[in-house]
């Protein structure tokens, strides 16, 4: 299951059986789309983006479940671990730096504020554990704190001078891959002691698998994505 937002339009791509080719589904016209996130079971999706709403999905059906309109834009949506169990919790942080919970259970139950930054949050991530929650905003400002009470702040990661482009916490080693939308920081951090391990520049990796230095007029480049092959220990 796929899901793309495309300025003001929502796809849920699928398959109808294994092998056959993804085939795109539209949800009904939302408002333009920042954030996307499909829960762990793959039932569910949440939305959010610049007409200030939080919707919820049901991906067999592919109809909206529920929506809670805000006061401000939307910059990013996450799904609570154990959403589909116990929890049913979906959060959301807004242009303003505040991140909220909505009871995924209860759509007429009001947003509940969790933490703030001082700045727009640009990430929310949990660890594997389901532990810490961390979240990272456009100063380069990356925090992990402990879920479900968040307003308890575990540990700081201090390094980034510029807001995050990849934030990814590894299941197969206790570590953290951060990466700047400049190229400049490219960070593996100890996840629970927040020491930075190494560090890079996108130019420094380039190099490195090119096997050769940086040359007069090479073109800046940057990490716009990444992911964990957990078969083989990669990112």
């Amino acid at each position: 299951m796929v899901a793309l937002g495309w300025l003001d339009s929502l796809h849920v791509f699928s398959r109808a059986e294994e092998g056959q080719p993804l085939v795109p589904t539209p949800l009904a016209p939302t408002g333009v789309v920042r954030s996307l996130c499909i829960d762990p079971t793959g039932r569910f999706l949440l939305s959010g983006g610049d007409d200030k709403t939080v919707r919820a999905w049901d991906l067999g059906s592919h109809t909206m479940l529920g929506s809670w309109v805000h006061s401000k834009k939307i910059g990013c949506v996450a799904f609570a671990p154990d959403s589909e169990g116990t929890n049913g919790i979906g959060l959301f942080a807004d242009k303003f730096g505040e991140v909220f919970t909505v009871n995924l259970k209860d759509f007429g139950a009001a947003p509940v504020l969790k933490l703030g930054h001082l700045s727009p949050v640009s990430h929310l991530v949990f660890t594997p554990s389901g532990r810490n929650l961390i979240t990272c905003d456009r100063e380069g400002h990356v925090r992990a704190s402990v879920w479900p009470h968040s307003d308890i702040i575990d540990r700081y990661f201090m390094a980034h001078k510029t807001s995050l482009q990849v934030v990814l916490p590894l299941v197969t080693a206790p570590l953290l891959f951060t990466t700047t939308v400049n190229g400049a920081e490219v960070c593996i951090w100890e996840l629970e002691t927040a020491i930075c391990l190494e560090q890079y520049s996108a130019a420094d990796l380039r190099d490195s698998m090119d096997g050769r230095a940086a040359r007069p007029g090479d073109q800046a480049i940057t990490v716009r994505c990444a992911c964990e092959c957990v078969d083989r220990g990669m990112i």
